[in-house]
This record gives structure tokens, C-alpha cells and sequence, in this order.
């Protein structure tokens, strides 16, 4: 109902959160850490049917992580074929 999905959503914002101050890191991004917090944002934001969002993160994710490239170029085509599906672009809401 809508309590799981404000929770979700918070969970969304915590996951980006901790990947981007991952990003930010001045002793250098841990790949372990970016990994984790960016697939787990991804896949929060594709149960939020975020597609947008999600892709976003994926591409960022293959970016930073080449060698997960396979893995992610699927997500990312799943989260294109969703959004191009809806025509919606949802936001992360802050």
C-alpha cells in the first residue's frame, strides 16, 4: 500500500544518497560500496516502476564499473523498454 511505498521511496533516496557520497569520497570511491548502493538504488526504483531513474543509475553504474557492463547494458534496456512503454519520467523525490 502507500506505507511500502513511502517506505520504498526512502529507501530509493538512502541508496542514492550513499552512492553519490560514495562518489564524493576524497579518499576515492570504493567500487565495492558504489556497487552495492547503486544496484540496490536501481532495483528500488524499478520496483517504484522508475525507469527513468533506474536507467540513469545503471548507465552511471557502467560507467564507473566497466566490467559490469554486461549485466547492466540488460538493465538498462529493460528500464528503456519500461519508460518508452509509459512515456513517464518519475523523479526522485526529495
Amino acid at each position: 500500500g502507500a506505507d511500502q511505498t513511502a517506505l520504498m521511496k526512502d529507501a530509493l533516496r538512502q541508496y542514492v544518497t550513499t552512492f553519490n557520497e560514495d562518489l564524493d569520497d576524497p579518499d576515492g570511491p570504493s567500487a565495492l560500496w558504489i556497487k552495492k548502493s547503486g544496484m540496490a538504488a536501481g532495483q528500488v526504483a524499478e520496483s517504484l516502476q522508475q525507469w527513468d531513474v533506474a536507467g540513469k543509475i545503471y548507465d552511471q553504474l557502467k560507467h564507473l564499473l566497466p566490467m559490469l557492463a554486461p549485466t547492466l547494458d540488460k538493465k538498462i534496456a529493460k528500464a528503456a523498454e519500461h519508460h518508452s512503454i509509459t512515456g513517464v519520467a518519475p523523479t526522485v523525490e526529495k
